[in-house]
């Protein structure tokens, strides 16, 4: 997953150990529940180092919802 991070553009996201998401694809996200809603309906919990991670780097690219 590290490798494939690194070739992806900054536009993706690892969100837990096993899952990297397009950012431009998500509708939603739950802060309180560390949770992203992606446009196709699914859901994904974020893990809490990504979710710190996260909020450091780029949440105002980002809807708050």
């Amino acid at each position: 997953m590290i490798e494939l991070k690194n070739i992806l553009s900054s536009r993706f996201w690892r969100i837990n150990r096993n899952c990297i998401v397009n950012k431009d694809k998500i509708i939603a996200i739950d802060h309180a529940r560390h949770e992203i809603k992606l446009i196709n309906g699914h859901s994904f919990h974020v893990s809490r180092r990504e979710w710190v991670q996260f909020k450091k780097s780029n949440h105002t690219t980002l809807g708050e919802h």
